[in-house]
C-alpha cells in the first residue's frame, strides 16, 4: 500500500493541438499502454458527493485500487494498493471491497463497503 499527496494539472486541448502532440510522440518512438479504469460508488453516489473517488485500474497485467480523498484546495490524498483478479471480480459482483487500506479508510469514514457498485469504466492509451 502506498499513500501520496496528488497535485494534478489538467489541460483542455483542442483537436489540432492534440494531434500535433500525438505526432510528436510518434517521432520519439514513445510507447503507450492501454489501461482500463473501473469506477465504483454507492448507488446514490455518496463518494462523489463527498469528493471521494474509488477506482480499480487494470493495465493488462496488474490491478491497482486507488482511493482519492480531499486534502484541502486542489490536493488529494491518494491511497494505492495491489488488487488480485479474484478480489476485482468479487468487487464487480457486489461482494464488497477486498480487505486492505482502502476498505479500512472507507469503513473509518462510515461507508458500507457492500454498497459499492461498478458505475462506469474508461479505456485509455497512456503515453510515457
Amino acid at each position: 500500500m502506498d499513500t501520496f499527496i496528488e497535485i494534478e494539472a489538467k489541460y483542455l486541448l483542442n483537436e489540432v493541438d492534440f494531434k500535433r502532440i500525438l505526432e510528436d510522440f510518434k517521432k520519439c518512438n514513445m510507447k503507450y499502454k492501454v489501461q482500463t479504469n473501473y469506477y465504483f460508488d454507492t448507488p446514490d453516489f455518496l463518494l462523489q458527493k463527498n469528493k471521494l473517488m474509488f477506482r480499480v485500474r487494470y493495465d493488462g497485467v496488474y490491478y491497482e485500487g486507488t482511493l482519492k480523498l480531499p486534502n484541502g484546495n486542489e490536493e488529494k490524498i491518494e491511497i494505492n494498493e495491489t488488487v488480485s483478479q479474484e478480489e476485482f471480480i468479487n468487487l464487480c459482483a457486489g461482494r464488497g471491497i477486498y480487505e486492505g487500506a482502502v476498505q479500512s479508510k472507507l469503513k473509518e469514514l462510515g461507508y458500507n463497503v457492500f454498497d459499492l457498485e461498478l458505475i462506469t469504466s474508461l479505456e485509455t492509451k497512456r503515453h510515457s
